[in-house]
């Protein structure tokens, strides 16, 4: 097997998003030894199809794609979700925003991971689909509403009703499985859902996880 051509074909076909060394090796090409690994990917950064951009990660050269490399990587639909300010901004609970963008992602190795200032990536070993990154938003508002600054408490309201028309308990389990959120949240996320008349069983799900509080 020719381990360059095959690394150098994967890349020409994901052009415009990032390289994860770790994650890349341990699901794509665990075949390759890894000091051949590393060797192919200094090869393929001479000839300008990768481009260092972090400890362990590089960018894959584009075609002039207007395209986030990172995000595109880390939080495309099946690998991850974006969270934090980036997201309430994006949803329009609030103007305030602050750096580093977070991000919940299955496609990495470590617990969390640092790319320059700008990202900070956070490991989430379940699935993502529709279901999961809505349920995610509204937790995430939910747990930290607080704490946002500028909050618009009626924005945010709506966007809370918008995202939890699609909740499914099989979202929830997921989550729990793998995200800690406070009960206090939880106990929220039933009343938004009972108000509605959401069918739900967040309260037997809820003591799987919070065995010890309820």
């Amino acid at each position: 097997m020719n381990y360059t051509k095959s690394i150098r074909e994967y890349c020409l076909n994901n052009q415009g998003t990032a390289f994860d060394m770790s994650y890349e090796h341990e699901h794509h090409f665990s075949e390759v030894p890894y000091r051949t690994f590393c060797k192919i990917l200094n090869r393929l950064e001479e000839e300008g199809i990768l481009k260092t951009y972090s400890k362990g990660i590089y960018l894959i050269s584009s075609n002039g794609a207007d395209i986030d490399p990172v995000l595109s990587f880390y939080a495309n639909d099946n690998t991850g979700v974006v969270i934090g300010y980036e997201m309430y901004n994006e949803l329009g609970i609030t103007n305030h925003n602050e750096k580093p963008i977070e991000v919940l992602t299955n496609a990495m190795e470590t617990t969390t991971k640092n790319i320059g200032e700008n990202y900070r990536l956070i490991l989430f070993k379940g699935y993502f689909d529709k279901f999961t990154k809505k349920l995610i938003k509204a937790l995430e508002i939910i747990e930290n509403n607080r704490k946002i600054i500028e909050l618009n408490m009626f924005k945010m309201n709506k966007v809370l009703i918008m995202q939890l028309q699609y909740y499914k308990d099989e979202a929830l389990e997921n989550i729990l499985k793998n995200r800690s959120y406070s009960l206090a949240t939880i106990k929220t996320l039933q009343d938004y859902l009972d108000n509605r008349e959401i069918e739900n069983k967040v309260s037997e799900i809820a003591k799987e996880y919070f065995k010890n509080t309820i």
